[in-house]
């Protein structure tokens, strides 16, 4: 057995463990409702002094009630979902406690009373208090209809259906409007009161949990609870982004298992439901995303009761490793770039200086000695791939020591827009569509020529790469990037930042391309020098930025990340 299937036997004993523990008190409530039926029956026979029929009526109903009662008790075991048998129960036993009250005398007698208080109490505990407070106003207004049926039969030549005529009388000749409002007041606030009484701890932990939500909420680490049927209790807003879930405030409340159904929910529950403290580290592979590394660790709350342990929840805490992953792994690249750059750099001093001398040396040969057509053409070829490679070395030299930002407001926004302008102008561009979405506005810390350029190299590497046919789209909106201060790796952080996507209908790139996209001297062009894409990715990160690259949706995205500028009041205005 593999460890997620042992962790899913592990989930399904936890939920079904508790699901067991709610079965049981449904079940303690249909034997409790069978007993207060049969008490109810009983309380009858003394109170009729010894005529049956005077309450036929209401021997009827409870003998149906006890009927009903026995039926639904047998059929337990095989309904699913059982707080909504519970649910249809409290609704009969608030029928047959509304028809006992009537053939009874009502508000005249409240000798029977106990039955609406009964209902009550069941939809505290086993439905919701919302059903309890709408179960108790549903009793108030059964009270008072019957009040009023019998005030009714008092104030003229009216007879009540169903009741013996001589006890109707005998409520009749009692009935005084003043008897009548106290004891229906009486018995409302009673009613209330009982499921204010019932209800008041659930609506205390209820008012906490909106306290605490407002905390939740603002964590940089994941929160979800399920409690101990398995229900989602807490998904906050970072869980829900790590775990991919837009809907799941509106999950809140329902069964976890049968609303998340995805692979990697299963696995989130699997960890949840095992019943242990622990901390684990989960990839999960999301939907339309990267793989993402995350650890878990999770706390039960649990009771001991009578030696055995009761758990009514677990809290799991979700933490982002991807971000400090990526970093670590970015700043061993970068140590190791580092490196090799000042090797290189020294390389191409050394190399420079003799090829400089090299190419005088042929050239002024060949302009003195050299006659034969031959001997001329092979050293024009020298010229040439020495220019070539002088080149090479030049722009090397300008990546490796490109000059620091000059730093001023930049509106990205306007900067993208006239980008593309100049795009759709460009000889390469043929009948390629050209569009631009800028939501807001967006103000970044750069150097406008810098961001122009890497936002030109990875756009003219599209439209070579569409061969003058599909579309090409740049998307600003909002988003966060990872900020490294000085603390390295350990003290990362995410702050605001604005995301340009970069899509287009070029080909996807293969796997082993695509994971030396940014190194430097790497192409696939016939031409290229393999540096553009180095240059662009060094431009952004000098601006303390990110960029990736992924193909999803028949589409090729670059995602270029730059941190906003926070705005000052005296701050100059930002240049597009």
């Amino acid at each position: 057995m593999t460890p997620s299937e042992a962790g899913l036997l592990t989930a399904r004993s936890f939920i079904e463990q508790h699901g067991q523990d709610y079965a049981r008190q449904v079940r303690r409530y249909f034997i409790g409702r069978l007993l207060v039926l049969l008490a109810a029956l009983a309380i009858l026979l003394v109170y009729e002094e010894g005529s049956p029929r005077r309450f036929f009526g209401a021997y009827a109903t409870l003998l149906v009630g006890l009927g009903l009662a026995t039926l639904q008790l047998g059929l337990l075991r095989r309904i699913r979902d059982r707080e909504r048998y519970a649910a249809t129960a409290v609704g009969i036993d608030l029928l047959l406690a509304t028809l006992t009250a009537y053939f009874t005398g009502g508000i005249y007698n409240i000798g029977f009373s106990f039955l609406f208080f009964a209902a009550i109490l069941a939809a505290v505990l086993l439905v919701s208090d919302r059903a309890a407070w709408a179960a108790a106003s549903l009793a108030s207004v059964a009270l008072a209809g019957t009040a009023l049926v019998y005030w009714y039969a008092s104030q003229g030549p009216f007879a009540p259906p169903l009741l013996n005529e001589s006890f109707c009388a005998e409520v009749v000749q009692q009935t005084r409007p003043g008897r009548v409002t106290a004891n229906l007041i009486g018995m409302g606030i009673a009613l209330f009161a009982v499921t204010f009484l019932g209800s008041r701890l659930p609506r205390r932990l209820s008012q906490t949990q909106l306290l605490y939500e407002e905390v939740l909420e603002r964590l940089a680490e994941g929160i979800v609870a399920i409690d101990r049927r398995g229900r989602l209790l807490v998904a906050n807003a970072e869980a829900r982004r790590l775990l991919n879930w837009s809907g799941a405030r509106r999950l809140v409340g329902l069964r976890y298992a049968d609303v998340l159904r995805r692979r990697e929910d299963r696995q989130v529950l699997d960890v949840l439901a095992r019943g242990e403290d622990t901390t684990i580290e989960l990839e999960l592979f999301l939907r339309g995303q990267d793989p993402r590394l995350v650890e878990v660790k999770t706390t039960v709350l649990a009771d001991e009761i009578g030696g055995e342990r009761r758990i009514r929840g677990v809290v799991g805490i979700f933490r982002d490793l991807s971000l400090r992953v990526r970093a670590e792994e970015a700043e061993a690249r970068l140590a190791r770039l580092q490196d090799i750059e000042q090797i290189a750099l020294g390389i191409a001093h050394e190399v420079r200086n003799p090829l400089g001398s090299i190419r005088g040396a042929v050239q002024e040969l060949a302009d003195r000695t050299l006659t034969d057509e031959e001997d001329r053409r092979l050293a024009s070829i020298v010229r040439r791939e020495s220019d070539r490679l002088d080149r090479l070395i030049q722009e090397f030299l300008d990546f490796a020591r490109m000059r620091p930002p000059v730093r001023r407001p930049v509106e990205l926004g306007g900067l993208v827009e006239e980008t593309a302008t100049m795009l759709r102008q460009h000889q390469l561009r043929g009948e390629v569509a050209i569009s631009c979405s800028v939501e807001g506005e967006f103000v970044v810390s750069a150097d406008p020529d810098q961001l122009r350029q890497a936002v030109l190299n990875v756009a003219v590497n599209a439209l070579e790469a569409m061969n003058g046919a599909g579309r090409l789209e740049f998307l600003l909106l909002r988003s966060s990037v990872v900020e490294r201060p000085e603390g390295g790796p350990s003290s990362l952080r995410t702050v605001p930042a604005a995301e340009l996507e970069i899509a287009n209908d070029g080909p996807p790139l293969a796997p082993e391309v695509a994971r030396q996209l940014f190194t430097p001297f790497f192409t696939t062009k016939p031409r290229g020098l393999g540096l553009g894409m180095a240059i662009t990715q060094k431009i952004v990160r000098n601006h303390g930025g990110d960029i990736a690259y992924r193909a999803s949706e028949g589409r090729v995205r670059f995602r270029l990340l730059f941190p906003l500028l926070a705005q000052d009041p005296e701050q100059e205005s930002p240049t597009g």
